[in-house]
């Protein structure tokens, strides 16, 4: 009897420690399903974390201007960006006030000191001018900007956040022409560094990388390069192609003229990192 009734205790708790290890696996994939849906998002351009500032309002998961706040807000960074208007938030507070500030319910009010942190922070400045953050990048949100992206390159200037700001999207290319090549001396990595630190320096936003391994530069199929031309003609866009120096692309300065044609004809430029930009 006893061992009947010791079995079905060890039962019940191998069910009852089954059952849990089922519910926390499917607590787990609920996780990494609300995490990639979250990425997905981000990565089409929402915003998805915490409430957006007071200038603009969530509609549909999408942010929108708030009217109101973002005819006083615009107002207040150009003023900023021309130099007409301190940064102090004290001025800032009784500008924006003046102007006609209001809270959700449009009544009239001050606007507080975190509003102001979040005028002059660069994630309050680049949402204005229509981007968000995801994985440590700024890409073009799917909202409408507040701002132009001049506007807030010249703001952030003024706070000290950045030199220059292009708002540019970049194509890295990188090329070796050996397999043991790839990860020594000048190797891809070596060349991904330099291009990314490069862009990094210019303010552009590095969207795509292409990489060919062991592929000579007098080699006529590049497929690397095939895909890069492939892509910017799929996306059409202004894109600043970027590579280390004109020997990724060719030892033949016709043959590396033909390219940067090519590029121009789609509305794009060569820049080369270890040398002067190429247009």
């Amino acid at each position: 009897m006893n061992k009947l009734s010791n079995s079905s205790k060890i039962a019940q708790e191998f069910m009852a420690n089954l059952q849990l290890g089922l519910l926390n696996l499917e607590r787990e994939n609920n996780r990494e399903r609300v995490i990639a849906r979250m990425n997905m998002w981000l990565s089409q351009g929402r915003r998805m974390y915490g409430s957006p500032p007071a200038w603009f309002e969530m509609k549909n998961q999408v942010m929108c201007p708030f009217i109101p706040n973002a005819l006083v807000v615009r107002d207040t960074y150009e003023r900023i960006a021309s130099g007409e208007l301190a940064t102090k938030p004290a001025d800032l507070i009784a500008y924006m006030q003046r102007r006609g500030f209001t809270n959700r319910k449009l009544e009239p009010t001050a606007p507080t000191r975190h509003h102001i942190a979040t005028l002059l922070s660069k994630r309050g400045i680049m949402e204005a001018a229509g981007f968000v953050c995801h994985q440590d990048k700024w890409i073009r949100a799917v909202h409408l900007p507040i701002i132009s992206s001049d506007v807030a390159g010249q703001v952030l200037v003024r706070l000290g956040e950045i030199k220059v700001v292009s708002m540019k999207d970049a194509i890295i290319y990188c090329r070796v022409a050996t397999q043991r090549q790839v990860g020594e001396g000048n190797g891809l990595d070596n060349q991904k560094d330099i291009c990314q630190k490069y862009c990094e320096a210019q303010g552009y936003d590095a969207v795509a990388l292409f990489q060919e391994r062991g592929v000579s530069a007098n080699e006529p199929v590049r497929p690397a390069l095939k895909n890069l031309l492939s892509f910017i003609k799929e996306n059409p866009k202004p894109y600043v192609v970027v590579a280390c120096d004109r020997s990724r692309f060719s030892r033949d300065i016709a043959s590396y003229q033909k390219f940067v044609q090519e590029l121009q004809a789609l509305g794009c430029t060569l820049e080369l990192a270890n040398e002067h930009p190429s247009q």
